[in-house]
């Protein structure tokens, strides 16, 4: 049974990373007794109750078994009474707490702040007991309930003794002791451990000095930073007291900002301006991905003759050359700007014989290149003489170019 312990603690104490609470190691010998021992998390702990007749100084001590009967005893392990292994002068609530009793050299008797951390490891009061329990019913009466042993501890019920010679729930409890005093307590009882058959969980409470009860021995160790990223890593601290200083990125600002870090290191991400660090707009009222700080107002239209090829928003300033004369047939409805050269119409001509829709009869009936212009080149025998030089010249083709296109009178 001894060895299933034994390679159940193994099996859960090993750290994946390197050496456990308790050095990789298994056991331990003192006073010639072999105890099992297993790591729970930073935790070293006896994995079965103190059996000694003998302090750490080799000097005899008052040991009790329950029903003095010495078979129960190398079962369960030794009663002891706080009385003698603490002291009202010596009871800590500290972190270790400093009281060897009569664990070996190295080891101590765990503080009630000690008993938490073991508690709070394994999911609290309420369901703790189911892991620290032995799950074997040749030990622990029916129903052992929610018993695991999934922690290694391999909790037996040893019941235990009051201050006459009687002794009380062997199988149905387990009572372990703590160095630290009830400061509730009318008589200054301490703070014990206990463990039942019945119950999944773990009950923290009082007792008399002077009643006997089981001692587990905790291993001693080293306070301080167990962090080897912090700028105070203590590579001899084996218990991290929450002491570890980080450098970092001291500003809030930034995308990195280390609320644990108390010295800048100058690492600090900022995000650019008028971004979050999540490379978003912190302002973007129209959902485009430019933020509104960096919005370029202008035409954006390509086919305007303002367009602004770096314009990320239209300010409706867009101008359109175009003919702008209702009465042509290409008026543009969105010209801003007027080009009269653009302007096409529709023209009705008197004298199109051919339909052409060009110009090529004569209104007055005479095939002499004038419509009906009062002047007095039209009675001139001189044809073409618009001037009345009696010549046709350069003259008449001006004064011709000028009277074409009128209607005579």
């Amino acid at each position: 049974m001894k060895l299933l312990f034994t390679a159940l603690a193994f099996l859960i104490g090993v750290c994946v990373f390197g050496q456990d609470a308790c050095n990789n190691q298994t056991s331990i010998t003192y006073h010639d007794e072999t105890y099992d021992i297993v790591a729970i998390e930073e935790q070293c702990w006896f994995a079965e109750n103190l059996n000694t007749a003998y302090d750490a100084e080799g000097e005899e001590i008052v040991r009790y078994w329950f029903n003095d009967d010495e078979a129960i005893g190398q079962v369960y392990g030794g009663l002891y009474v706080w009385d003698d292994f603490v002291g009202q002068s010596l009871n800590s609530n500290s972190t270790p707490s400093g009281v060897q009793g009569f664990c070996p050299n190295g080891w101590h008797v765990p503080s009630i702040s000690e008993w938490d951390t073991l508690i709070v490891n394994l999911g609290g009061y309420e369901v703790a007991g189911g892991a620290l329990k032995n799950a074997s019913q040749d030990y622990w009466d029916s129903p052992n309930t929610g018993a695991s042993n999934s922690s290694g501890f391999n909790a037996l019920p040893s019941g235990y003794g009051n201050t006459s010679p009687y002794y009380f729930a062997l199988g149905h409890k387990a009572c372990y002791w703590s160095t630290s005093i009830d400061a509730g307590s009318e008589y200054n009882n301490a703070l014990t451990i206990q463990l039942f058959s019945d119950q999944e969980g773990v009950v923290n409470t009082g007792a008399g000095t002077n009643v006997k009860f089981s001692i587990r021995c905790l291993k001693d160790y080293t306070l301080g930073c167990t962090d080897s990223n912090a700028i105070n890593y203590n590579s001899e601290a084996s218990y991290n007291d929450g002491s570890c200083l980080y450098s970092g990125c001291i500003d809030s600002e930034a995308c990195n900002f280390n609320e644990l870090a108390i010295e800048d290191d100058g690492s600090c991400i900022f995000p650019l301006q008028y971004y979050n660090c999540d490379g978003n707009c912190i302002v973007d009222s129209d959902f485009d991905g430019i933020c509104d700080e960096l919005e370029i107002l202008g035409c954006t239209d390509s086919q305007a003759v303002n367009y602004n090829p770096l314009a990320t928003d239209s300010d409706d300033s867009c101008d359109y050359i175009g003919c702008m004369d209702l009465q042509a047939v290409n008026f543009s409805t969105i010209a801003t700007v007027s080009d009269a050269s653009l302007c096409l119409y529709n023209i009705n001509y008197v004298n199109d014989v051919y339909s052409d829709g060009v110009e090529d009869g004569y209104s007055d009936g005479f095939n002499d290149g004038v419509n009906s212009v009062e002047c007095p080149p039209c009675d001139n025998d001189c044809s073409g003489d618009y001037t009345g030089d009696g010549s046709v010249t350069v003259g008449d083709l001006l004064e011709f170019l000028i009277l074409y296109g009128n209607d005579c009178e």
